[in-house]
């Protein structure tokens, strides 16, 4: 399939998507009398600056620039509905390679919630999303500087649930559905074995042992497409499945979680392909030991679609905790570090990636805020060539309307 074909069919869904949401804050506003809609303009501008721009082990190059941020949130809520519908841009230019590195990046996001009664809520959510691959990242990694157009794509997907069961019951169910499509859009001689695509659901089982905490089951299948292989042994075309046992709680107003363990195995397509299976968990835990104080960890394993020939699929281990701390009504900040290791199955690469960030937030009027951040990334690999490190500053002034 050719790229204006390609180009104009994400349009056209795009289209659609905007379309549904339009369609779907319309009734909210005249179901309810309580309800109530709000428009949020909000616009940022920042200032980054990275002294390993292009993520390379040697020859470093600083680079700086703005990236301008706008973005319309439209939010409307009744009894029974809540929806939402995000409209964002971010449009960088930067002082390296004349004008391959700046880009113009825009997201169309929205979701609808719709309560029928006590025992049915359902949910969907779509977007569709124009982005890009810094230099040095995914395909680009480890390879010499050149002048070149960023590896840019496109990006689409929605996911519909339904939950069955008043909270008071003693059970509750939820089924899922999600699809999402990838595709690049320049340099497609290079990036076109990159487009996938993916199916899944799930179904999960609440059991419901106070208001406040709940042990859940869930199981899980998801399909992955490739549009073009890197050749006859490519294994990337794979079903995956995936079982796990765990808790849900808010058992005070100061803490919460979401904790969840079990086992996923992946089959490849291909014929003779060993199979994959790992532990699998995912954990969520927020503490708030004062007013002024959030703490939260979150930790999981994920598997991510393969860019490298020879790996069907790399799987990722992370955790990570964030502090955040309201010192005034004016100032704030907050503290992230994390840890990433992505094994890159059936080759000998893994990549350990750790990084750690602060930012100071200033509110000097209601719609007008100032941020300083820094922050230090490193990836160590087994494959020496893409290893890095870097340190990236950054200053912004925000507007809210």
């Amino acid at each position: 399939m050719d790229f204006q074909k390609r180009l104009r069919e994400w349009n056209q869904g795009a289209l659609r998507l905007a379309a549904v949401l339009s369609c779907a804050l319309i009734p909210t506003v005249s179901l309810s009398e309580e309800g109530a809609v709000k428009l949020s303009p909000r616009l940022e501008i920042e200032y980054s600056r990275n002294d390993n721009f292009f993520y390379q082990r040697t020859n470093k190059v600083v680079g700086s620039g703005l990236i301008l941020s706008p973005s319309v949130l439209l939010a409307a809520e009744s009894s029974r509905i809540r929806t939402r519908a995000l409209i964002s841009a971010n449009y960088a230019q930067f002082d390296t390679r004349g004008d391959d590195d700046n880009y113009f990046d825009q997201t169309l996001q929205g979701d609808f919630t719709y309560k029928a009664g006590t025992s049915h809520l359902i949910s969907v959510d779509g977007s569709v999303q124009h982005g890009h691959d810094a230099f040095g990242q995914a395909r680009t990694q480890g390879i010499a500087l050149v002048n070149g157009e960023l590896d840019r794509w496109m990006r689409g997907g929605g996911e519909l649930r339904y939950r069955y069961g008043a909270p008071e019951a003693l059970l509750n169910f939820e089924i899922s559905g999600a699809g999402s499509r990838k595709i690049y859009t320049s340099n497609t001689a290079a990036t076109e074995v990159l487009n996938y695509g993916t199916y899944e659901g799930s179904l999960t089982t609440f059991l419901n042992i106070s208001p406040k905490t709940a042990l859940l089951a869930e199981g899980g299948y998801k399909e992955v497409r490739i549009d073009r292989l890197f050749g006859p042994t490519d294994n990337r075309e794979a079903s995956e499945f995936f079982g796990r046992v765990g808790a849900r709680w808010k058992a005070t107003a100061k803490t919460s979680g979401d904790v969840r363990a079990g086992w996923a195995e992946r089959r490849s397509d291909a014929t003779g392909a060993r199979i994959f299976q790992r532990f699998d968990w995912t954990a969520s835990v927020t503490w708030l030991p004062s007013e002024r104080t959030t703490l939260n960890v979150l930790t999981g394993s994920k598997s991510q679609e393969s860019y490298l020939a020879g790996a069907p699929v790399i799987s990722n281990r992370s955790a990570d905790l964030s502090w955040k701390q309201k010192w005034s009504q004016r100032w704030a900040s907050t503290l992230n570090t994390g840890y990433t290791q992505s094994e890159f199955v059936n080759t000998a690469r893994t990549d350990d990636i750790s990084d750690v960030g602060l930012r100071f937030d200033y509110r000097a009027e209601k719609y007008l805020s100032f941020g300083l951040g820094a922050g230090y990334l490193h990836r160590y690999s087994t494959a020496p060539l893409v290893n890095f490190n870097g340190i990236r500053i950054s200053s912004s002034m925000s507007l809210d309307f």
